[in-house]
């Protein structure tokens, strides 16, 4: 039997700014989108080995940063958890 283990980077949302937090609740805006970017009640998983390059220009700077991270470590998701931990390199938003 092949089994699929997956790698995710689990950080705090209070990674994002309260406006990456409205767009990731747009439905609107998420359909025009190439990702996957799913909601539960705490955060968002977002599915990192997007188009990097063909996103960059839509997605908020400080979600780019996090994605590349995530990216960088091997991991398929980025999990944005209110609960998640904190990454000192990365500013933290208070809202």
């Amino acid at each position: 039997m092949n089994l699929e283990i997956n790698k995710e980077l689990v950080l705090s949302t209070a990674h994002i700014s309260h406006e990456t937090s409205l767009l990731l609740a747009n439905e609107d805006w998420l359909d025009n989108l190439v990702i996957s970017i799913y909601a539960f009640e705490y955060g968002w998983r977002i599915y990192a080995p997007y188009q990097h390059n063909t996103l960059r220009n839509e997605l908020p700077n400080e979600l780019n940063k996090l994605l590349e991270l995530a990216m960088e470590h091997d991991c398929k998701w980025l999990v944005l958890d209110q609960d998640g931990a904190i990454h000192n390199e990365f500013p933290t938003f208070d809202w």
